[in-house]
């Protein structure tokens, strides 16, 4: 998977560089750093080859900037790459505004800029989306200290743009003050057709997801998914794919903090829950995606390091395929926290905010899947070594004095028909002293990897994690073969496992 890193002004440090991103088709990059000398700042990137290289092109900001505004809190795209949408949620003490910049490669200009119509801090601009043709756009606030949020629909494009209308809801969280707490708007989208989704994370304690379908000035509230768990932040992140005949929601604090992502497939003028993902670690569904065919999944998992899942869709079922994982997991957490999917599903940009004390970075990935069929799942399939054999003509009553397994976890195809695996080794040393051992592995009798470990004492395990290269299946078949030497014996242990079964 072919991976470049967006690098920043290396002398700056907490500019959170990443904490916003949008692709365009044009191989352009856009990254927001809001605290980029205090005030924020959107960087510009370019590819122009077809290694992957992609080259800083200019800043973009604003002539009037104040302290602390966080310009570039959120940014988004057309797909042509030519409007850009940024945000300064905490502008003005947190009345907000929005920006519109039109402008190709390395020249912009501000072509408008639009608030909210309420009073006193809203934040407005705390999350927004254009859509992919660029005439709409969408602006959620984020409102702490009044009654409730709101969302603001505009339509035009270049220097004009124009309310369309205005979405609220009072029928969240009722504080003793008589005042709702749901923190509506907190994200918003909109997909090329006539739809609408506006997230309400701490509605009824649980957090729920709007949908409004319209056109013109004439919206009204179509669905309400709602979330079933206590302080589960249902609706922190959704996706809506253009067509509509999809919606995701993110539940990033449910099932014991490991997460979930909520499958909705639209059946005529309603969405209904297909499946659910859980996570397996920590807070699933941070950042979402999924394809218009509706069997390709993203999701972020956002533990201390983080991660992007990917999921595809088999049947009626879903399996993990494969993991984008950090890479720098040292260096920094919370690695896709957002990212986005061009339109042809070539790239993905990852934003790491926090990385290297929160100076933040960005990644660029080739799409893996332009030159390989996925398998998904060869997840938690254990092979013990119960049918080890030894190569010697000796008694292997106890394995010959070692206890290997597999573990396969996932892995591809490519395009001559070769397998590329992740594989967990374990070996137990049954014998009493401490010793070396070499362990190899084969395919069709073919070697295809070689260590030595150290197992010591009785009873000791050796574990490894390794990638395994050019397997080639034989009738569907992957076979594999560990081969052991202890104490000067070679003990092996094979699997064979059908693919036709994942």
């Amino acid at each position: 998977m072919k991976t470049n890193e967006l690098i920043f002004d290396k002398i700056l440090s907490g500019i959170y560089f990443g904490q916003s991103v949008a692709i365009t088709n044009q191989n352009l990059a856009f990254v927001g750093a809001p605290n980029y000398n205090n005030t924020g700042t959107v960087y510009v990137y370019k590819k122009y080859d077809t290694e992957w290289n992609w080259n800083e092109l200019t800043k973009i900001n604003t002539n009037n900037h104040y302290l602390n505004e966080r310009f570039g809190f959120s940014i988004s795209a057309n797909s042509d790459g030519n409007i850009l949408a940024v945000s300064s949620p905490y502008k003005n003490r947190g009345d907000g505004i929005v920006y519109l910049f039109t402008g190709n490669n390395n020249e912009w200009n501000k072509a408008c800029e639009i608030s909210g119509v309420l009073s006193g801090t809203e934040f407005f601009g705390y999350n927004i989306n254009l859509n992919k043709e660029g005439n709409k756009l969408i602006v959620g606030t984020n409102i702490y200290n009044s009654s409730t949020g709101k969302a603001y629909l505009y339509s035009g494009g270049a220097n004009t743009w124009n309310l369309v209308t205005g979405f609220t809801e009072n029928d969240g969280f009722l504080l003793p003050n008589n005042k709702y707490k749901t923190f509506y708007g907190n994200k918003v989208a909109i997909n090329s057709g006539d739809t609408v989704l506006i997230g309400s994370i701490f509605n009824n304690s649980s957090g729920a997801v709007f949908i409004y379908t319209g056109n013109n000035n004439s919206w009204i509230q179509a669905q309400k998914l709602t979330g079933s768990n206590y302080n589960s932040f249902f609706g922190e992140s959704f996706y809506i794919n253009q067509t509509g005949n999809y919606i995701l929601v993110g539940e990033t604090n449910s099932f014991s903090n490991c997460g979930a992502v909520y499958i909705y497939k639209k059946n005529n003028t309603s969405w209904e829950n297909e499946y659910v993902i859980t996570g397996n670690t920590d807070r699933l569904g941070k950042c979402l995606f999924i394809n218009e065919s509706g069997n390709f999944i993203f999701a972020s998992e956002n533990s201390y390091s983080g991660s992007i899942n990917n999921y595809i869709k088999t049947g009626n079922d879903w399996h993990q395929n494969l993991i984008i994982k950090n890479p720098n997991p040292y260096g920094g957490k919370y690695f896709g926290n957002n990212f986005i999917v061009d339109d042809y599903y070539n790239k993905v940009l990852i934003g790491a905010p926090n990385f290297n004390s929160f100076r933040g970075t960005a990644y660029v990935y080739n799409k893996p899947w332009n030159n390989f069929i996925e398998y998904y799942g060869i997840s938690d399939y254990y092979i013990s070594g119960i049918d080890c054999y030894c190569d010697q003509n000796n008694t292997c009553s106890d394995c010959c004095g070692i206890n290997p397994s597999f573990e396969l976890i996932t892995g591809y195809i490519n395009n001559i028909n070769q397998f590329t695996i992740e594989v967990n080794i374990t070996i137990q040393n049954n014998n009493c002293n401490p010793i070396y051992d070499v362990f190899r592995i084969y395919s069709n009798g073919k070697k295809i990897y070689n260590n030595i470990y150290y197992a010591q004492s009785l009873g000791r395990q050796y574990k490894e994690k390794v990638t395994l290269k050019n397997v080639k299946p034989i009738n569907n078949y992957i076979n594999l073969q560990l081969k052991a030497y202890n104490l000067g014996q070679d003990y092996s242990y094979s699997s064979g496992i059908n693919i036709n079964n994942y």
